[in-house]
């Protein structure tokens, strides 16, 4: 076990809200109000869908992260402590915001003690994947949208963190809507990875 375990300390996991930033009339609201509805939105959606356990930066009063929405763990077959960000913008997330994360991600030692996750609404452009595939951080990038996740990234280094035994899968609807699902390889199967009340949270 890795020794930052240690220091994991515990809070309580966000109810989840069933609105959605797209049944909010989204063209009648600020940038800024956007913004805050889809950082709460995105939170929701990985603590109760995704295995995450995750919680607002100002509620863990983590004062000296430059642009960081969240905090927490992400739970496969292990714990994988994370920072984030929302993205809720009309336009692919750019080059810029990957490497911005990557600076936060260079304020802690070791470098690799927590994996950067981008959640965007509009996905990312080339620049940014071929950037974020590249870099020497644990990098995630993940688009969500109507409560779920529809796309998942990871470079090497993000897929060294989580584990060799997590899979994901498509689930598509009725309606062809697409959503991922997570898998969790245990001997010759594969196991819904399903949220669960984690005890042990972030730095």
């Amino acid at each position: 076990m890795r020794r930052f375990v240690t220091h994991i300390k515990t809070y309580p996991r966000p109810l989840f809200r069933s609105y959605t930033i797209q049944n909010a009339t989204s063209e009648a609201l600020s940038p800024q109000k956007q913004g805050f509805l889809y950082e709460e939105e995105s939170i929701n959606v990985l603590n109760n869908k995704y295995s995450f356990n995750v919680a607002k930066v100002d509620l863990v009063g983590a004062s000296g992260d430059r642009g960081i929405d969240f905090k927490g763990v992400f739970q496969t077959d292990r714990m994988v402590p994370v920072i984030g960000q929302c993205k809720r913008e009309k336009k692919p997330v750019s080059i810029k915001i990957v490497r911005e994360l990557e600076g936060t991600l260079s304020q802690y030692a070791p470098v690799d003690v927590f994996t950067g996750v981008l959640v965007s609404f509009s996905g990312f452009s080339k620049q940014a994947k071929r950037h974020a595939s590249q870099s020497n951080y644990p990098l995630i990038l993940t688009v969500m949208r109507d409560d779920a996740l529809i796309d998942w990234i990871l470079n090497e280094k993000s897929r060294q963190a989580v584990g060799p035994n997590l899979f994901t899968a498509v689930q598509r609807s009725t309606n062809d809507m697409k959503k991922l699902l997570f898998l969790l390889q245990k001997d010759d199967k594969y196991e819904p990875l399903v949220s669960t009340d984690v005890n042990n949270k972030e730095l």
